[in-house]
């Protein structure tokens, strides 16, 4: 198009550019980004942010910052999206440290963390064993009157359970109703995993029937799981259940 005369605008490039992206072509990415301001065009806000999304799809948080940055120095203000990126980007890079500060400058510059930023806070800040800093964020929400959606309350009780604090755990499954929240398959499944790791696998099946009730379908992981912990007792008569229990809710499905 740009060799045939054909002037584009700065959206036609965020579009191009995004596609580059999206096809795992960063680096030609990153070259038509450059260009934009050779043929007469600016970048905006969602040229960077389809920029740092792109390199932290890549892994490469070090990338990431350096459009976020050249946002700065031109004046363009970043908005939700731009931080909630870097912030997953840092976090999945163990840079806790730096997302902190990041959220810190988030809140200095304005800009109101939505349900996605807050999940990747919480779900950020569990993955980097800092669950007691989960927690007093979500109860530092919970006063203002901030609706968490069970995706963060999963991300918290996967954390607590993965720490040892099975028992903070289970008492906070059992208070989602009261938060209005309705546990979803992943959610079930972590608790099932908790339940057999605790060695309760009374507790365990009841869960799974539960789930296999309430079209919550468990996956192939969490059947082998208890089936591995009634292997550990010797309970074959379950261990041998379990696969026919799978078939039939398969079939059922089907």
């Amino acid at each position: 198009m740009i060799k045939r005369g054909v002037n584009l605008d700065t959206v036609t490039y965020n579009i191009l550019i995004d596609g580059l992206c999206l096809t795992d072509r960063i680096d030609d990415a990153m070259e038509l980004f450059v260009s934009i301001t050779n043929n007469g065009c600016k970048h905006d806000v969602f040229s960077y942010n389809i920029m740092i999304n792109g390199y932290r799809k890549k892994r490469n948080i070090n990338e990431a910052t350096s459009p976020y940055r050249e946002m700065i120095s031109k004046g363009v203000v970043s908005n939700v999206i731009t931080y909630s990126t870097l912030l997953d980007g840092l976090f999945r890079d163990g840079k806790i440290g730096h997302a902190k500060e990041l959220f810190s400058e988030m809140r200095f510059n304005n800009v109101m963390p939505n349900q996605a930023t807050y999940f990747i806070l919480i779900n950020g800040l569990c993955k980097n064993n800092c669950v007691d800093e989960a927690m007093e964020l979500i109860d530092t929400l919970k006063k203002v009157k901030f609706n968490l959606n069970i995706q963060c309350y999963t991300s918290l009780i996967d954390g607590m359970c993965k720490t040892g604090w099975f028992k903070i755990a289970w008492n906070l499954f059992h208070k989602l109703p009261l938060e209005g929240l309705e546990p979803n398959v992943v959610t079930y499944s972590i608790m099932v995993h908790g339940l057999c790791k605790e060695g309760k696998l009374k507790e365990a099946n009841d869960m799974l029937s539960i789930m296999e009730e309430n079209d919550n379908a468990p996956d192939l992981i969490t059947y082998n799981t208890l089936m591995h912990g009634f292997l550990q007792i010797n309970e074959i008569t379950q261990v041998v259940e379990l696969p026919h229990r799978m078939a039939e809710r398969e079939k059922y499905s089907a």
